[in-house]
């Protein structure tokens, strides 16, 4: 898989991977807010600085992205690969990629919001180091209240 920092004319294609990867979501209370983005919402704060995305491609093919910004290390989120392509490692690639990033971060670390009703993430980051250094309680709109675990990587020098 190439893995290239993503542009604002990635919008779209980083859409579209979203919204396949989050629509196993769709029909559960308290869905993930990932459904009610737009593209325009994506270029918008890729043009404006506020957050950075890579995509990763097979043969050309956008199948996997991640959103990312530098606050405490690198915070990321909406880590999708496209349900086709799930399962042959390409969320390892992309996040071992964000590391490598997050140790020119002060502090040295990567982290993310993962909701503990989601047993699958909280493992494939337990299995790359990641720690649960927070919970917290989320009400959504909808009345819902998720718990959402931070997970930790530091990400040695």
């Amino acid at each position: 898989m190439e893995i290239r920092l993503a542009t604002a004319n990635d919008a779209r294609d980083i859409h579209s991977i979203i919204m396949d990867t989050y629509s196993e979501y769709q029909d559960v209370p308290g869905s993930s807010s990932a459904l009610t983005e737009t593209a325009d919402n994506i270029q918008d704060s890729i043009d404006s600085g506020t957050e950075n995305a890579l995509v990763g491609l097979v043969g050309g093919l956008a199948i996997a992205c991640v959103r990312y910004s530098f606050k405490n290390g690198v915070y990321f989120r909406r880590l999708a690969v496209m349900k086709a392509w799930q399962g042959k490692g390409f969320a390892k690639l992309l996040l071992s990629r964000l590391e490598s990033l997050a140790m020119a971060e002060t502090p040295p670390a990567i982290w993310c919001k993962v909701r503990y009703s989601v047993p699958r993430n909280i493992y494939l980051y337990q299995s790359l180091g990641y720690v649960k250094s927070d919970e917290e309680l989320v009400r959504k709109n909808s009345g819902v209240t998720l718990e959402v675990w931070t997970m930790r990587k530091e990400v040695p020098l």
